[in-house]
Formats: structure tokens, sequence, C-alpha cells
């Protein structure tokens, strides 16, 4: 009852502050400026994770007013007089701790309920809903009851005016920008790497500046849970410990009983935290997106180890499990097209075989980089069928990620192993590109799921989360809460729920898509029909603006979006936009430059523009775009760029001056053969150069 009291009291005077009044109605309007700002671009996603800036205010303003609480006695000149009672500063102070989460708590239900009633004038879809709830919950809740008790212990140990500055370092520390202010002090020892302690201490996103990812949702891993379970039990156990000692309560054997349940919580929380689980971490650290495999294969560009044994796969049974990391147990039957003993897959790296079998017995095997080297038992004959069993399991790509939120494995993905001696991606020109290692040849699979629901895949479905289909391509899949699809004309599509502004605009898109394929099929002399039955509209994080914004496969595709193409969707109206993307999506991983593969596509696309007027609703075309953008860069630079440099540059706007000159100089049948050869020549295994693409030219003459 004391305790009840005390709460009353508490909040009875918080509430009569005028201070609580101002940062509480400033905070309420720096919220709805950040839901209005991203709804009305159509972002219900970042909506909620714009207010990572937030959070850092509200974890120093829950300091403060934690700080306060404890205080208010000293203030007051009444701390005596509580100490007289029994146990009443030790039934003051827990009375204090209920008035901070009720704080804390009423904010966050007012914030979640204004961004209800803002999602539904904005006819967000409902997943959002309770999502936002659970991230309010992780974000907002937890890390501000946690600062709280932070600034209540330091009131109930500093008297002095030092509390704030201790405080202020807490604050840094714990908060959002904690990696963006510390790290640069940890380049005294660089052999240190400060990010996985940053990232635990972090008690708000990862990354506030990051822009919501529509297939994989908010960013609440199993691991971000235990993190939050872990800080805020130490919180509270220390907190719990200082009031005892501070408020000289007897230890008796009900706390004793509390504290050891605390450190069993730890200990298991601490095991939990540290099992292999797949957290995408974002920006370039070393383990983040942009940054984990761009150091690994700029190091490695390469196979670890050579081919051996020609030999092609024609079935997968694959099981396949995911929560908090990948785990895959599969039967395939290989097919050798010399003899040999040793057989070389690629795997992504960080797959790790556990087993590999033949007919029950124990293979002998060696896994470096993505590469496995499986030795056989005998020597297998040019044409016989090996059955292989393999079970692996591991974290995937921070590209490609599959955790118990959400599920996205693109066909050309090296997640199950695939025959030869491949990197799983390539370093060119400071990006990374991710190389097209699905099979060509129609191959059966069968899939057995466990994960993230629903679940997409280009196999026809057969049951309850099983698939089977004999296909080119290899499998996609995309699953998670956060993905539907809708067919349109006999075509699929598979998107985010994110994208309810686009739903309306799918039937235009599917008429420009399907023209651009029938019309660069054309052009091209592409005598394999591109029809595909799905399209997965997928956000992929890897680093290419051309090759894999749109990629073809056996009847289906892949579009790389971004969620602001729910807020403009012009993109995927615009005719000229699809056209340039279907010709792109036709050079499957060429060795040649990311620059002369841009040349074919910009140069193609200023063919049909010439051809058919009005494709491009700016008036401006992508060729004469990326020519003035060249010149640009060659008047700014001239001064900077040594002469290797320059020279390449004036290549290139040499060679688009040539193209745009010849595509407006000659023939139809002369451009399209044009097209044609250079075409031919970037799916070819050799490099081609800019002298080769002049060459071709004169060709065509």
């Amino acid at each position: 009852m004391k305790t009840i009291n005390s709460w009353k009291v508490e909040m009875l005077l918080i509430s009569r502050s005028l201070w609580t009044w101002l940062v509480f109605v400033a905070a309420a309007i720096v919220v709805v400026i950040q839901y209005q700002t991203h709804l009305e671009m159509n972002d219900p996603g970042r909506a909620v994770t714009s207010t990572a800036f937030i959070v850092l205010g509200g974890l120093f303003a829950s300091m403060i007013l934690g700080l306060t609480l404890v205080r208010n006695e000293h203030v007051s000149s009444s701390y005596e007089l509580f100490h007289v009672i029994d146990r009443g500063y030790f039934a003051k102070i827990w009375g204090k701790w209920l008035a901070l989460l009720t704080c804390v708590v009423t904010f966050s239900a007012i914030a979640a309920l204004i961004l209800f009633c803002m999602y539904f004038i904005y006819n967000v879809p409902s997943v959002f809903y309770s999502q936002a709830v659970f991230y309010l919950l992780l974000y907002w809740v937890i890390p501000f009851l946690v600062a709280g008790m932070v600034g209540m212990v330091s009131g109930l140990l500093m008297r002095s005016r030092l509390v704030f500055a201790v405080l202020t370092v807490i604050w840094l520390l714990t908060g959002p920008l904690n990696y963006d202010i510390f790290s640069q002090f940890f380049f005294l020892v660089p052999s240190v790497d400060p990010t996985p302690l940053m990232d635990f201490l972090n008690l708000g996103q990862t990354n506030p500046y990051e822009p919501f990812d529509p297939i994989y949702g908010f960013p609440m891993e199993i691991p971000r849970w235990i993190q939050k379970g872990i800080i805020g039990l130490g919180a509270a156990g220390f907190f719990i410990l200082t009031a005892i000692i501070k408020c000289k309560v007897k230890f008796t054997m009900r706390w004793a009983i509390v504290f050891a349940v605390m450190v069993l919580s730890l200990t298991w929380l601490s095991a939990e935290y540290a099992k292999e689980s797949q957290v995408i971490y974002t920006g370039n650290r070393k383990y983040g997106v942009l940054g984990y495999d761009w150091h690994y294969y700029k190091k490695h560009p390469v196979p670890s180890i050579q081919d051996q044994v020609p030999f092609d796969v024609s079935s997968y049974d694959v099981k396949l499990n995911v929560y908090r990391k990948l785990s895959v147990n599969l039967d395939m039957v290989v097919v050798p097209r010399e003899k040999g003993r040793k057989l070389v897959f690629t795997l992504y790296r960080d797959l790790k075989v556990k087993k590999v079998t033949s007919n029950g017995n124990s293979l002998s095997y060696r896994q470096s980089g993505d590469q496995i080297e499986v030795q056989l038992s005998t020597p297998i004959n040019l044409g016989e069928s090996l059955p292989i069993h393999f079970e692996y399991e591991g974290i995937s790509s921070p590209f490609y990620f599959a955790n118990e939120q959400a599920v996205m494995l693109p066909g050309y993905y090296a997640w199950l192993p695939v025959p030869g001696a491949h990197p799983v991606m390539r370093y060119e020109e400071s990006l990374l590109f991710p190389n097209d290692l699905s099979p060509k040849a129609p191959v059966h699979y069968r899939l057995t799921y466990e994960g993230p629901e629903p679940l997409y895949s280009n196999l026809k479905k057969t049951g309850e989360n099983r698939f089977e289909d004999t296909v080119a391509g290899g499998i996609t899949l995309v699953g998670g809460k956060y993905v539907t699809s809708r067919t349109v004309n006999g075509t699929t599509f598979v998107y985010p729920k994110s994208f309810y502004k686009l739903e309306s605009e799918l039937e235009e898109m599917e008429r420009n898509y399907r023209g651009a394929v029938q019309l660069v099929s054309n052009d091209l002399w592409i005598s394999k029909k591109q029809d595909s039955k799905i399209l997965f509209l997928l956000s992929l994080q890897d680093e290419s603006e051309t090759t894999h914004l749109l990629w073809h496969s056996d009847r289906y595709a892949i579009l790389k979006i971004q969620q602001f193409f729910n807020d403009d969707s012009r993109l995927l109206k615009d005719r000229a936009f699809f056209i340039r993307l279907t010709a792109s999506s036709f050079v499957k991983s060429s060795p040649s430059g990311q620059e002369i593969q841009n040349l074919f596509s910009d140069a193609y696309l200023y063919w049909v523009e010439q051809r058919e007027p009005g494709w491009v609703q700016d008036g401006r075309s992508g060729m004469s775009q990326a020519l003035e953008r060249k010149r640009k860069t060659l008047e700014m630079m001239q001064g900077t760029l040594d002469q290797k440099q320059l020279n390449q540059l004036k290549e290139e706007i040499s060679i688009y001056e040539d193209v745009i000159k010849y595509v407006n100089e000659k023939n139809t049948r002369e451009i399209r053969e044009f097209f044609r050869d250079f075409h031919f020549a970037l799916n070819q295994p050799k490099t081609l150069t800019w002298d080769e693409v002049r060459k071709l030219m004169k060709e065509g003459e």
C-alpha cells in the first residue's frame, strides 16, 4: 500500500510540473512530424524507424526523469523523514519506479495511438499495426525504462553535479549514434573492432539513417530482444541492489531467491545471445550489409579451390529449415561429364558443411572459401548417376537474408551447392556484384520448408510448405510476414505489403514489362522465349545499378526495388525503364566491365527512342544524360585525375559519341545487327574492350 500511495504522489508531482508538459508536447509534435513526413511519401516502415533520433532524446529525458525522481526528497528536505518510517524510503523508491514505468508506457502508448490513426488515414496494411507495437516495445519502452533506472541508480549513488557528466557519457554510449561518436577513438587501436561492443550497448537501432527494407521489415531479430533482455535485467538487478543498500533493507531469503533467478536468467540469455544467428546490420561496418562481403571478395577475387571433374546436377531434394540461421539437408544426383574422383562445388562460404555422404558412406571433403571439394571413394564414369547427401548450416550473406524474420534467397545466389568453382560475388571498380550461378539447363527440384511464412517460390506448390518443379534458373525463395502476391493477366507479382499504392498500377506495369521483353527479344534475336510467369519485386541490397536490376530466368524474373517506388511508381510504369532493364538483364555475368555493359543498355534504349519517339517521359535520353555526366566529370576532375584515369574517361566519352553517331546515321538493319553482335560478345567468357565495340560497328557497315 505504501508503494501505491508513493506512486500516486509521484504522478501528482509529475503532472503538476510545467517541464513535464513542455517535454511531452514537444516530443509529441516531433513524433507527429516524423510520422507525417514519411507517410506522405507512402513509407509506413520509415515512419517508425525514422524515430531513432527521438529515441536518442527519449533516453536522455528518461535518465533525467529517473534522476529527478530520486532527488525530490533531497530538494524538499524530506529525505530523513521517510527513513524514519519502517521501510518508508524503500516503498518510496518503488513508487518512483512505478511512476517512471507509467510515464514511459503512457508516452509510448500515445505515440502508438497517433501512429495507428495516421496508418488508418493512409490505408496502411494491417501487418504494420502489430509490428509497430513490437517495434515500440523493443526500441522505446525497454530502452526508456532502462535509461530511467540508470538515472535513478546514479541519483542514489551520487550527490554531486558530476552525475550529469556520468549520465551524458552513458547516454552517448547507449544511444543509436554511439558507433558514429566513439568509433573514431578506436582508430588509435586499429586491431580492435569496436562494433560488437557498440552494437551490444546500443539501445536504439544500429543505423538510424538506413531506409526501411520492405521485404525484411522492422529489424527485430531474436538477438536484439535477447540483448535488451540482458541489459534490462542487469539494470533492474543493479537498481534493486542499490535500493536495498541505500534504504538499509535487510537482505532476506526472498531477495536471495530473486537475485538467484536473475543470475540464472542472465546466464541463459547470454548463452542464447552467443548462438549463431543472422542479424542484419546496416552500413559499411565489417559485418554490415555493405561491408562484410565487400571486404572478402576484394581480397579473394578467384575461387579458393580450382575445378576438377566437370559435372552437372540433375536433381535436388532440399529440406530447408530457417530459424535464426539457415540449415539444409540435401540429396542431389550428380552426372559427370568425364571420368574422375574429385568434384568441386560452389556454396556461399559461411554455410558450413557438416556431412557429405553417398549411398550411406561418408565422403571426405574440404571446404575453403566458396568452394567444397568432395573426394569420391571410387572414380565415377562419364554419364553415371551418383547420389550425394549434404548437410550444412550457417549464416547467409547479409545481401540475401534467411532467419526467423524473413527469407530472401534469389536463384542466382549459391545457397545450394552448384557445380564448379566460382566466386559467389565479384569486386569490380570499388563495387560488389553478384555472379549468376543459377543452372542454365532445367533441373528437378523438390523442397520441404520450415521457416517464416508465407513463402513464395518459382517452384509449383504441391502441399503445405512443399514445392516441386523442373526449371532452369535455380530456386528463388521469398518469405515473411511483409510479403504478399497478386496475379495480373497470368503474371504473378510477389511484392512487399508496403507497396500498397503500387497495387493499382500492376496492370500497367505488367503490360510495359511484357512489351519490353517482346521488343528486346525480337531485336536481339533471343531464341529462347523469356516469358516469365512470376515477377519478384525484391529489395536486393547489392550495388549493381543495371545488370541485376532485372534478372531473367526460366518462367520468372527478379526486379530490384526500393521502398520509394511505392511513392513514385512512375519508374515501374515507364516503358523506357523496362526496356533498359530488360536489355541489361539479357547479359549474364559478363566478364566485361560494368561501363561496357552500361553502354550496351544505354545505347540500345537510345536506338529504341529514335525508332519510337515519346518513349522517354521527360524527353531526355539516358544515353545523352550519361554522355553529359561524363563530360561534366572530365571538366570538373581535370586537375585531380591521373593521366591513366583521364585517358580512360576520354575514351568512354569518345565511344559514347561514336555510338550515338552510328545510331543516328545507319539504317535499322545495320543497327540491329550491331546490337545482336554486341549482345553476343558480352555473353562470351572473353572480356570485351572499347576497341572491339568499335570493330563491331565497322563490321555492321
